[in-house]
């Protein structure tokens, strides 16, 4: 059982193949809204060995996991302590008054990407558009609203939760899609070859 799940799947060709750059795709939607704002952990000057070893534990993470030619982006999910970490460790360390308007607009930006994107999905599907999309806009722009005549910080924080939790669980539903249209790329190019 040793030989055959672990040792043959990490090196042999069986499981699920995949070239050494397919986590790269993986990485920006599975770990968002960490994705932005990690960049800044790689900028940080680690100090202690408990941030040198969440560093290594990251970076060798993707590595190894990239050489091992079994790949699904479930396994991505074993480097998300690490790169929390680090990135609680650059949120304490920044300048609060910049970080809220840097999170402010990706935010905002970011919901009104996920609304538009939704609403073309559905379109192009020629699927109707479900009515808690139209709520949650509304929602969203109410918040904005109360954010900017009010400068609420607490308000803020509602709205930057409950994008993490949209992200999370729209991770769920993103990842099979990705799957799906890498088989699905793969079998053209198969049926393209013959």
């Amino acid at each position: 059982m040793f030989y055959k799940q672990t040792l043959l799947r990490g090196i042999g060709e069986t499981g699920h193949s995949r070239n050494f750059f397919y986590y790269f795709l993986y990485l920006i939607p599975l770990f968002l809204p960490y994705t932005i704002l990690s960049l800044t952990c790689f900028s940080l000057k680690l100090e202690s060995v408990w941030e040198k070893l969440f560093l290594i534990w990251f970076i060798g993470g993707v590595f190894i996991l990239s050489l091992i030619s079994s790949k699904l982006s479930i396994y991505l999910l074993i480097l998300s302590p690490s790169l929390s970490a680090l990135l609680a460790k650059s949120l304490l360390e920044s300048n609060k008054e910049r970080l809220k308007k840097v999170l402010f607009n990706i935010t905002g930006l970011f919901f009104v990407i996920l609304w538009f994107s939704a609403y073309f999905y559905f379109k192009f599907k020629k699927e109707f558009i479900p009515p808690v999309s139209f709520i949650l806009l509304l929602v969203f722009l109410v918040v904005i609203f109360l954010m900017v005549r009010k400068k609420s910080w607490a308000c803020f924080k509602v709205l930057f939760i409950s994008w993490i939790l949209v992200i999370y669980l729209s991770t769920f539903f993103f990842l099979p899609l990705v799957d799906d249209y890498f088989k699905a790329k793969k079998e053209v190019n198969q049926e393209f070859l013959r």
